[in-house]
């Protein structure tokens, strides 16, 4: 698998997500934040990410991803 190459600089953040529901224990989801530039060596890995997001809390509104392109 080529994974995307992440280039200098990288920001990592974790942010946490607090979910309660009246009829649910309340739990916390614990995120990452990548800000950074990466080079794309798979588009069509990428797509599929970019489509359906990415890791196992997608359920619960995280894995989701956010791109740009470089101008």
């Amino acid at each position: 698998h080529n994974q995307p190459i992440i280039d200098q600089p990288l920001t990592l953040q974790f942010p946490s997500k607090h979910h309660t529901d009246k009829n649910k224990p309340q739990f916390t989801l614990k995120t990452l934040r990548y800000t950074g530039t990466a080079t794309i060596t798979d588009p069509h890995a990428y797509r599929r990410a970019i489509t359906t997001g990415i890791g196992r809390g997608l359920p619960y509104g995280a894995g989701l991803l956010l791109t740009t392109t470089k101008h």
